[in-house]
């Protein structure tokens, strides 16, 4: 969630000093106060209950978030014009200002602005404008066209940025949980993995901690964390893959904190 979550943290805390303000003057409080004094907290309850990190939550977060930096914001915006100077200033004036307040929040601290700068940065010095993340240049510099190039942790934005295929068929198998996998998902994923062997494996389990890694070292600071192990579900076949993939591959690198392992050479 990074400043995003740190916002809404800070727009309820205001919104909270309000509503006991609201208590203390025993003015009565209406509907609404009570709703945004229970939402953060209910929020962050029921992102917890399933163990998973809050950005994995990001759409049932945005409106929360959008609500408390509003609030956030509108508390800036009253004190602000709460100023002598500003009093004294045209009304145009002062939309005109917090407009550019606005503007001021997107410029500091919106990642796409940035890329925005980069684009047009780029089109004036004639380079390539499309975005490529570091991953995906690592598989595409490494690896050969017709590879077959597999993500741990299911990344299909990978195999596809990179213009590498998948040598498995259901290639999120790691995720599902007990229960809802189809018949023979299992049976084709480990048929997929051994018969069509991908040159290259990208492991980014620990970025999400939701699977197990498939590096042994890996997977024991995974485990030794509270609570991580045992959110996971290990499907029945986990251990095959840990096994082939210990007898068939090696960890050559490590980019943006995904394992990059490589086939062995015969």
């Amino acid at each position: 969630m990074s400043w995003v979550g740190w916002v809404a943290a800070l727009g309820y805390v205001l919104t909270g000093y309000q509503v006991l303000r609201k208590v203390v003057q025993r003015n009565p409080l209406a509907p609404v106060d009570w709703f945004l004094l229970a939402w953060f907290p209910f929020e962050i309850l029921l992102s917890n209950l399933s163990g998973r990190n809050f950005s994995h939550y990001y759409i049932s977060w945005a409106l929360a978030v959008a609500v408390y930096g509003a609030a956030l914001f509108a508390s800036v915006e009253r004190l602000l014009l709460e100023l002598q100077f500003v009093r004294n200033l045209h009304d145009n004036f002062k939309l005109g200002a917090s407009l550019l307040l606005i503007l001021g929040f997107l410029v500091v601290f919106s990642n796409s602005v940035k890329r925005y700068g980069e684009t047009f940065s780029r089109l004036f010095s004639n380079q390539r404008l499309e975005y490529s993340d570091p991953l995906s240049e690592t598989i595409r510099a490494n690896t050969q066209k017709d590879d077959l190039v597999l993500t741990w942790y299911p990344e299909t934005t990978l195999n596809f940025m990179a213009g590498r295929a998948s040598p498995v068929k259901y290639v999120y198998y790691p995720l599902f949980l007990e229960g809802t996998l189809p018949p023979g998902a299992e049976t084709s994923y480990l048929e997929g993995l051994t018969s069509r062997r991908p040159e290259m494996i990208v492991d980014c389990s620990r970025a999400v901690d939701a699977i197990p890694s498939l590096d042994p070292a890996a997977r024991e600071d995974q485990f030794s964390k509270p609570g991580v192990k045992k959110k996971m579900y290990f499907q029945p076949g986990m251990e095959e893959i840990f096994t082939f993939v210990a007898e068939n591959y090696h960890v050559e690198t490590s980019v943006e904190g995904c394992f990059i392992f490589r086939l062995n050479l015969e």
